[in-house]
């Protein structure tokens, strides 16, 4: 796409996320929208065929996210990083990212009920990155030997997985980044505990294991 095209999308996607937070979705107009980004409605029709595609854009970028948290915590290793601080930071990362697109929130509750079967696709896509590093993770530990022997590496990331999100449910949108980086430690700390049978400060370099 040439840059002047992918330009007009952006500002287009960034106008929508706007409008589709604030008057909402419902009454938000393809031509405030055109308005708010400097193109005509025929540009945005060019780009998006209708407001539900614009819609199904802006949740597939937000999903991607969560995607990119994963891939980043493959390019820790290189830098020498703890399995306990990987762990953590992927942690951070998610409920910041939750935080950080809070204006989303509205629309993609929107895109729930209008896209159920896109949101359930990306969805699942961004859910098997991130599962798929943290088993990775537990499979690696696993076999250096520091993981319970009762534990499956498998089912430990689904479930750590699974508390991830309850707790992206239950924080606060204006959640301080101190308040998040305290409830992340808390999770680290209690998936740890259940999970391995050393203490944090012996977690081994990952890239050593």
């Amino acid at each position: 796409m040439p840059s002047d095209e992918q330009d007009n999308r952006e500002r287009i996607l960034a106008a929508a996320r706007r409008h589709f937070n604030s008057p909402g979705y419902n009454s938000a107009r393809v031509a405030d929208i055109a308005k708010d980004a400097g193109v005509s409605r025929a540009t945005v029709y060019n780009h998006f065929p209708d407001k539900d595609a614009i819609l199904a854009a802006l949740v597939d970028e937000y999903l991607a996210g969560y995607a990119r948290i994963g891939e980043a915590m493959s390019a820790t290793v290189d830098v020498g990083d703890t399995v306990f601080a990987i762990l953590l930071r992927m942690v951070e990362d998610t409920l910041m990212w939750r935080v950080e697109n809070a204006d989303l929130r509205p629309a993609i509750d929107v895109a729930r009920q209008v896209l159920p079967a896109n949101l359930l696709e990306a969805n699942r896509a961004a859910d098997e990155v991130l599962r798929g590093h943290l088993a990775d993770v537990y499979r690696r530990s696993t076999a250096h030997g520091i993981v319970r022997d009762d534990i499956d590496p498998e089912f430990a990331a689904s479930a750590l997985y699974s508390m991830i999100e309850a707790v992206l449910n239950a924080t606060d949108v204006g959640s301080s980044v101190d308040e998040i980086k305290s409830a992340a430690l808390q999770l680290a700390l209690l998936q740890w505990y259940a999970v391995y049978t050393i203490v944090p400060e012996q977690s081994p370099r990952l890239d050593s294991i």
